[in-house]
């Protein structure tokens, strides 16, 4: 049957840094979580980073994600292309309503040209599954 796929989980933080995991391989972690950005100036570049949780999606089959960040007025700012996801193992038992994938991206020097309610769109296998509100307010120069 068709299960809803929606974003069970979403969090912003101030950045995102890749580590060692001590095995040979690479993690990537994000530090300083926040509800709302806060640039010392607009307009500016400004980095962060954002975790996304998806679930209710088949993980045994081919699925892609697709990631645009748009601004207050609706303009793209960041379109992260269409990506294909990891395919889970045969022993990956999960009922589907809880399998899913948590995304973890970094955005970089991206062009705040005003403080307002940034618009995250996810799209899986080209569908948009639904938007996040990013809050983005500037510090005042005595803060």
């Amino acid at each position: 049957g068709l299960f809803m796929i929606d974003i069970a989980t979403f969090a912003l933080f101030e950045s995102s840094q890749n580590i060692s995991n001590g095995q040979g391989g690479v993690v990537q972690q994000l530090t300083g979580p926040v509800t709302i950005l806060r640039p010392k100036f607009v307009p500016s570049n400004y980095s962060f980073a954002v975790s996304i949780g998806v679930r209710g999606l088949d993980m045994h089959n081919e699925n892609s994600m697709h990631i645009i960040l748009k601004n207050p007025s609706g303009d793209v700012l960041s379109d992260l292309g269409e990506k294909l996801l990891p395919i889970a193992g045969e022993d990956d038992i999960l009922p589907i309503e809880y399998s899913g994938f948590v995304a973890c991206i970094d955005f970089r020097n991206v062009v705040i040209e005003t403080s307002g309610a940034y618009i995250l769109e996810v799209y899986v296998n080209n569908s948009l599954i639904g938007t996040k509100e990013i809050p983005v307010y500037v510090r005042s120069v005595n803060q």
